[in-house]
């Protein structure tokens, strides 16, 4: 029985975890803004992808993300007079997924 709820958490796992989409306007000079895409370790799962989203966004700064766990990838813009990588990098790092950047890509 337990196998079974826990195959079926993958589908129904967005119930779970509140929707965290913005809807505040924010003004922003488009010089200030940057999008990354990162490859992020350990996302099976659309809850996953909630817990990466929420992590990005819970970062002051952070305009819109992205995130897939089919692809392993999430997509971040954000504001860089307010927030910077390394605080995005470690927000979703202390969620117990990695995040590869370039630099680290190699290593294991």
């Amino acid at each position: 029985m337990l196998t079974a709820v826990l195959l079926a958490f993958t589908y129904y796992s967005d119930a779970f975890f509140p929707n965290q989409e913005q809807s505040t306007i924010v003004y922003v000079q488009k010089s200030q803004v940057e999008t990354i895409t990162v490859d992020i370790e350990g996302m099976t799962c659309a809850g996953c992808e909630a817990t990466v989203k929420n992590a990005a966004n819970s970062v002051e700064g952070v305009l819109e993300t992205h995130a897939s766990y089919d692809t392993r990838k999430a997509t971040v813009k954000f504001d860089r007079s307010k927030a910077t990588k390394e605080a995005i990098f470690d927000a979703i790092n202390r969620t117990g997924f990695t995040v590869k950047t370039q630099a680290n890509k190699g290593k294991k």
